[in-house]
């Protein structure tokens, strides 16, 4: 599992590929294309939202982008 804008995202052989279930509090799900995440986030509101879930392809991509940004604040440090 990960973090992103402080929500806990993990990966799910559930969840197509090219989209993210979001967790909402009370046990609903919401399914919305990986595009549109940003968008139901603001709709929904960051405080009903538990956690993101998404495909384990889609999960390792988050993985890769998180690990060059931390590479490259890292770099910039130096």
């Amino acid at each position: 599992m990960i973090l992103l804008d402080g929500f806990g995202i993990i990966a799910s052989d559930l969840v197509p590929p090219g989209t993210v279930a979001i967790m909402l509090h009370g046990g609903d799900v919401k399914v919305v294309p990986a595009e549109n995440l940003r968008a139901t986030v603001k709709q929904l509101g960051a405080d009903k939202i538990e956690g993101l879930s998404m495909a384990p392809s889609d999960f390792e991509k988050v993985e890769a982008v998180i690990e060059r940004r931390k590479k490259a604040a890292k770099s910039s440090e130096e």
